[in-house]
């Protein structure tokens, strides 16, 4: 039984050269607790996103599983879905809204990055109207309010 004290120990090839040490050769561990962190938060928004797509009025749960889960084109949506094309394209587009919008957007908030938060923010009463009323842009609030 080897027992190593330092990770600064050369490790000798095939060939008989110490070209290495131990350290260099061990896997680091640092990033153990991010992947598992990073994990379940994947796995944790993929539930709440499917929850959300299966709460979908009609026929958008299917237009949005064909175009998402299984990875098919628009025209391969509405043909899955006995649908044509362009009326796949309207259920797509209705059923994003409505996971932005009301309890779905509520429940899949909290997964968007600080930055997209900010940059939907700036562009919510951003018209010449508020600039009249406000004197100042709606970038300008947000960074005001942060």
């Amino acid at each position: 039984m080897v027992i190593l004290r330092s990770l600064d120990v050369p490790v000798v090839g095939n060939d008989g050269t110490e070209d290495t040490t131990v350290g260099i050769l061990v896997a680091a561990g640092d990033n153990l607790e991010e992947n598992v962190v990073d994990q379940m938060e994947r796995e944790s928004l993929c539930a709440t996103l499917w929850r959300c797509v299966d709460s979908l009025p009609g026929i958008q749960p299917d237009v949005i599983l064909s175009r998402y889960g299984q990875n098919l084109t628009i025209k391969g949506c509405g043909d899955a879905c006995g649908i044509t094309a362009a009326e796949a394209r309207k259920q797509h587009d209705k059923a994003l809204r409505n996971l932005r919008s009301g309890e779905n957007g509520k429940l899949l908030r909290p997964f968007l990055p600080d930055y997209a938060q900010i940059y939907s923010s700036v562009l919510v009463g951003n018209g010449w109207e508020r600039f009249n009323q406000t004197w100042t842009s709606s970038t300008e609030q947000v960074a005001l309010e942060l």
